[in-house]
């Protein structure tokens, strides 16, 4: 979440709708950075958030977040995004470890699929972006 001023909205383009599935403001936050602006924070900022009742809207959510990752690294590599580490390689393994997840409650299970969802979005921006970002 955050919060612009109009006239710096205008000045980097706004949000670049490209993206499509969730990155939209990581995006818009590395072209403000390298426009020159600094971010912030406000440790006073409120933000009601709603998390997703059912595992398809939950899996869908974080399937497209994982699948614009690969997008931004392919886009602001050149300019400092680190590229993804070992602990990508652990959350494959952490995957399989916790398979019997599914079968301990609706927060474990919820867990799991979040995490599923988010590396098969990657691996697919992976190969849409022609670039590895796991």
């Amino acid at each position: 979440n955050l919060a612009v001023w109009v006239d710096v909205l205008e000045v980097v383009g706004g949000f670049n709708e490209d993206y499509g599935y969730g990155p939209e403001d990581i995006d818009f936050c590395w072209r403000l950075q390298l426009a020159g602006y600094r971010l912030g924070f406000s440790p006073q900022a409120l933000v009601h958030y709603r998390t997703r009742h059912d595992l398809r809207s939950l899996a869908r959510q974080f399937y497209r977040y994982g699948r614009g990752s690969p997008r931004l690294y392919r886009d602001f590599r050149s300019v400092g995004m680190p590229r993804s580490s070992i602990r990508a390689v652990k959350s494959w393994a952490w995957l399989v470890l916790h398979l019997p997840d599914l079968l301990r409650g609706r927060s474990r299970r919820g867990n799991w699929v979040r995490g599923a969802a988010m590396r098969a979005g990657k691996l697919v921006g992976s190969i849409e972006n022609r670039t590895v970002y796991f």
